[in-house]
């Protein structure tokens, strides 16, 4: 094989070196871990579960879609401080909008590789089902496992690298992705429609619910679903999650009701009595704000940020998947979304979601943001800024359910029922002695519940979510009922490696006008890569940057 062949191998698909990997957790139910690389073919249905529970397998490294939602701000602060902090990452084209510049550069983070990993083992799953040892009700388990995985995987990719679905549909014809549905890694197909796309996970949710059926719902030692396999809760919560990104309501409500009905062992996770400050992260620090002068802040973390928390414990999923953001890129929070809370930080803090989860003086971690005087003798004084630490499951769970059923409610014309269903929620969100004023939502209209109803979305669900959200808002033509007419950044000019700090720049993205940019661009190393096959792969196209 040619050395172009064996790059495009490695880049499109390393999970060839991670076949049978090691899987923490279940070590004691494998003797030994079948490896491609020795040539071990795998003979149990045990060693195809073993895929399930690798953690690796299930994140996904998605900080473009956080920095480009309205979520996020991006600080000029952190470029004069530190040059590297955004280049490292290629951040300062994502979070600007500017997709030409980066449909042009070699940028290789978000969730393609890592679908496409997940899709491939799912592949495996598939092929090796017939041939290993097991029962036919363990193999049907199996089996839904794998074609879940490969319906889940495929939704991330064609709601982030394609436009959305539009309105009845009117983007099913628009360029998609790439179905990949076999381990052979040199037949990598070209971009399917969007349609095409769709279709195919509704397929194979089908597939999966079919071999599902008559399976009971397995709990795991710790009390909840095992959020690492298929089941019927997971499986109507994700139809949910897909026919609305495709604007179906009615399937979109059907299914989430149907995925209530089903919980199993999940559920809402009452913020007032089962969420507190992890005492092991806690600590003091002391700052400088005037020269001389020691102040000391406690920075406090929630306990689902602690080590201690267990990987499967928040009892609101179904199906446990994360969102990657690198510990460099702070996820801090726009003005606009800190508003969605309340005016004031008393007020604000009467959500017990904001009160854990926006930590006020998370700079301070820091000992660059502490203030003091160097070496030169120059004074800096203390910089205080707040970031979210929320949990960053992206999977299916209870608390999604509820604000799909509320909308669909909403959108039928059923704004009173939609209001019961999110009040359901909320109740779970604050203490019951902040009272029904300031705990329950109360709407007026369709447009006013469906509004209100996103806002929740994103306290409940911010920034990778958001802009997936974003992105169906406009598909469905309502940009300029639901969105902002344009979301604002301030920042710098800037090439792919440099950041001119000098020379400060506003960028504007427009969610209605922009609908392009919805749809990030494909790695250019495997457009290029894929050549050598005969696959000729068109890039995204977008409007020109400013």
């Amino acid at each position: 094989m040619n050395m172009k062949k064996m790059k495009y191998l490695n880049s499109v698909y390393f999970a060839i070196l991670l076949i049978f990997p090691i899987v923490s957790g279940c070590e004691d139910m494998l003797e030994e871990i079948p490896s491609k690389q020795q040539e071990i073919i795998p003979t149990k249905i045990e060693y195809l579960n073993g895929f399930l529970v690798d953690k690796t397998a299930q994140s996904l490294v998605v900080e473009a879609q956080i920095l480009m939602s309205d979520d996020y701000v991006p600080l000029k602060t952190f470029q004069k401080r530190e040059s590297s902090h955004y280049t490292q990452a290629l951040a300062q084209m994502p979070m600007t909008w500017s997709m030409n510049i980066l449909s042009e550069t070699q940028y290789e983070y978000g969730p393609w590789k890592y679908c496409y990993n997940q899709i491939y083992l799912a592949n495996t799953m598939l092929e090796y089902i017939p041939e290993v040892s097991g029962t036919k009700e363990e193999k049907a388990r199996t089996g839904a496992d794998a074609h879940y995985w490969r319906a889940l995987n495929h939704f991330y990719l064609i709601t982030n690298y394609a436009l959305p679905y539009g309105n009845n549909g009117s983007n099913r014809s628009a360029l998609g992705v790439p179905l990949k549905k076999d381990t052979n890694l040199e037949n990598f197909p070209n971009r399917s429609s969007v349609g095409e796309v769709y279709d195919f996970i509704l397929n194979e949710l089908q597939l999966a619910e079919d071999y599902l059926k008559d399976q009971p719902l397995q709990v795991a030692e710790i009390g909840n679903v095992m959020q690492w396999r298929a089941s019927a809760p997971a499986l109507y919560a994700l139809y949910a999650r897909v026919y609305l990104a495709m604007g179906d309501f009615a399937n979109a409500l059907k299914y989430a009701q149907k995925a209530l009905d089903n919980n199993g062992e999940a559920r809402l996770v009452n913020y007032a009595t089962e969420m507190s400050y992890a005492a092991e992260m806690e600590f003091e620090v002391i700052v400088y704000e005037e020269e001389g002068v020691e102040t000391k802040e406690v920075v406090k973390y929630p306990i689902t940020a602690s080590q201690t928390f267990g990987y499967y414990e928040w009892k609101e999923n179904y199906y446990k998947r994360t969102a990657h953001m690198p510990s460099s890129l702070w996820q801090v929070p726009s003005d606009d979304f800190i508003a969605l809370f309340g005016a004031d930080e008393a007020t604000r803090e009467l959500d017990l979601r904001y009160k854990y989860y926006f930590i006020d003086n998370y700079s301070y971690t820091e000992s660059s943001f502490r203030g003091g005087t160097d070496s030169e003798g120059t004074f800096t004084p203390a910089e205080k800024l707040g970031v979210w630490e929320g949990r960053e499951d992206i999977g299916p769970s209870v608390s999604e359910m509820y604000l799909i059923k509320a909308e669909c409610q909403a959108r039928a014309g059923n704004f009173k029922d939609a209001e019961t269903t999110i009040n359901q929620l909320r109740a779970h969100r604050f203490d019951v002695s902040v009272g029904a004023s300031v705990m329950n939502l109360t709407f007026t209209s369709v447009e006013d519940a469906v509004r209100k109803i996103l806002n929740e979305r994103r306290r409940e669900m911010p920034f990778f979510f958001r802009w997936n959200d974003m992105a169906r808002i406009a598909g469905y033509g309502e940009a300029t009922t639901y969105l902002p007419e344009t979301v604002t950044r301030e920042f710098y000019e800037f090439t792919t490696n440099q950041v001119f700090t000098d020379k400060p720049k506003t960028f504007t993205f427009s969610p209605g006008t922009d609908i392009q940019k919805f749809a990030f661009p494909l790695p250019n190393k495997d457009i290029e890569q894929v050549a050598v096959y005969g696959v000729i792969m068109k890039q995204n196209e977008y409007p020109s940057d400013q």
